[in-house]
């Protein structure tokens, strides 16, 4: 596989269909209280992570500005994630089911990404975003198949 570093616009967009997350990852048990800044962060981080592991001897070519230490090309970045984040999405919910795919692609990397705040974070994201398309009006979606009652199901 290969992977990129998403630009902050893209890790924006994922933050702003999101706002703050509460949660619990189900796989280490820790908590996360994230406000957006948080969550930028998270998510920008969890991308550069992914490129250290898949690209160990280059993953500081995909930043901008090409000058300056790791550290100070990694704090940019993530930066600039958070700014981005503030504000009204500008893209469709689609859009941005999209691009939480997108991000997981890029993001997935390392060994331990599935069990990853990140991952966690971005998947409830994600399937909120669903939710919200396909049941638009908070409409309930079927927990059960509706069996006509005067037909028998199971056949003996």
């Amino acid at each position: 596989m290969s992977a990129w570093l998403c630009p902050p616009e893209h890790i924006a967009e994922i933050v702003k269909h999101s706002g703050p997350v509460k949660g619990r990852n189900p796989h280490s048990g820790d908590r996360y209280d994230l406000d957006r800044h948080d969550l930028a962060e998270l998510l920008a981080m969890e991308n550069v992570r992914s490129l250290q592991y898949r690209y160990p001897e280059s993953w500081e070519d995909f930043f901008f500005p090409e000058k300056g230490s790791s550290k100070f090309k990694i704090k940019a970045y993530i930066e600039a994630c958070k700014r981005a984040s503030v504000g009204f999405p500008t893209l469709s919910k689609k859009d941005a089911i999209g691009l939480s795919h997108s991000y997981e692609y890029q993001a997935c990397e390392r060994e331990d990404f599935y069990s990853s705040n990140a991952y966690f974070v971005n998947s409830m994201i994600r399937e909120d975003l669903y939710r919200s398309v396909v049941f638009p009006n908070d409409d309930r979606m079927l927990w059960d198949y509706p069996y006509d009652d005067e037909k028998e199901v199971l056949t003996k």
